[in-house]
């Protein structure tokens, strides 16, 4: 009980932090996905999702710039690089991922 406790209270902390942070890079619905992927699987394995997502994103939007696919300064939305990073951490072994 205890752990569930301090789980939501890192999640929520951390989140919301980064909301802070980035407020216009990340929405409040890609923080609520995130809260939510960080209570079903702990706080590690949200934060290693994250990051999973982040890489994806960072890869297609450089690539996508460099082939002006995309614009500099057009809005991403983060929903699809984090499905992607949660589809990186179901299919490769937590290993590999760290």
């Amino acid at each position: 009980m205890y752990l569930l406790a301090i789980d939501f209270g890192l999640n929520l902390l951390f989140y919301t932090v980064i909301y802070l942070l980035f407020r216009k890079g990340i929405g409040m619905g890609d923080v609520k996905l995130l809260f939510i992927l960080g209570l079903a699987f702990g706080f590690k394995h949200g934060y290693l999702i994250l990051l999973a997502a982040l890489l994806v994103a960072n890869i297609t939007v450089i690539s996508g710039i460099l082939f002006q696919k995309i614009k500099r300064r057009q809005k991403i939305p983060f929903v699809p690089f984090l499905l992607a990073g949660f589809l990186f951490y179901l299919i490769l072994p937590l290993e590999v991922i760290t």
